[in-house]
């Protein structure tokens, strides 16, 4: 059901090509989405592919702060069905 819907091929492909990404690519891409830009899915397989703590404390940081300014706050509640 799955495989019609997600391209396995293309999400490998991405990811392979978005390896070790430098951290000038990180911090671009995260004043991106500070800016609330939409980002393409290149930029996403590349936040993905952090690997240094360096990288991974800007991600988690600013990911933080866009979380916080959406939620101010609030607690968010996720209904779960089985």
């Amino acid at each position: 059901m799955y495989d019609q819907v997600i391209d396995k091929d293309y999400i490998n492909k991405l990811l392979k090509a978005a390896k070790h990404p430098r951290m000038e690519e990180i911090k671009k891409i995260m004043e991106k989405a500070k800016s609330r830009v939409k980002l393409n899915h290149m930029e996403i397989a590349i936040l993905l592919n952090a690997h240094d703590k360096v990288q991974l404390e800007e991600v988690y940081e600013i990911a933080g702060q866009i979380k916080e300014e959406i939620y101010m706050g609030q607690i968010a509640l996720k209904r779960y069905q089985s």
